[in-house]
């Protein structure tokens, strides 16, 4: 057990590493797509975005039993992670008994085929909420509390990588158009 758990880790801190070091989002998302089987049994997982500024989610990587499925986006309220976005807390639903009874307590629209185990966690910066990391199985009992641990360290990981590539874009595309600016500048001031 505790060599387990000292692989866990030791994987963990690899996958910071890298995360760290993508500073184009989809490097980091190929890195989350060869990262997330190494640590988890999942038949399908999704990183979803969201920007406080939009009324909708994005879910920007999606594997599906083994299939990469392409980007979709939906409006806020709709299924669990628009749920997860509203109330900004872990939600863990062990069976299929649970997720039907979840989201008929909860009146959470489903989006796609039901999953019989689920776990989604927020990805937080600060107080700000950016998204959400989500795995499923078809399997009922699939995830622990200390499976849910893990992928908390690795949405907060991620989280902040997701806003350094962000960061990045935003400060490279401004860089760009100051340079177009000075070209254009250059060129008014050769002319004259």
């Amino acid at each position: 057990e505790a060599q387990h758990r000292i692989t866990e880790l030791s994987i963990l801190t690899e996958i910071g590493q890298v995360l760290s070091s993508a500073l184009n989002i989809e490097d980091l998302l190929e890195v989350l797509l060869e990262q997330v089987g190494r640590v988890f049994d999942t038949n399908s997982f999704y990183l979803a975005v969201y920007d406080e500024r939009m009324e909708e989610w994005e879910v920007i990587l999606m594997m599906d039993h083994g299939q990469r499925q392409p980007r979709q986006r939906f409006p806020l309220g709709r299924g669990l992670t628009g749920y997860m976005i509203r109330n900004r807390k872990v939600l863990w639903l062990r069976n299929e008994s649970e997720l039907e009874n979840f989201l008929e307590s909860e009146g959470v629209p489903v989006l796609g085929d039901p999953a019989k185990s689920w776990m989604g966690v927020p990805l937080m910066v600060k107080e700000r909420m950016i998204g959400i990391l989500s795995l499923s199985h078809s399997a009922p009992n699939r995830y622990t509390s200390h499976q849910a641990d893990l992928t908390f360290a690795l949405a907060n990981q991620a989280a902040v990588a997701i806003e350094n590539a962000r960061l990045y874009s935003a400060t490279k595309q401004h860089a760009d158009e100051l340079e177009t600016l000075f070209a254009v500048q250059q060129a008014i001031t050769s002319a004259s």
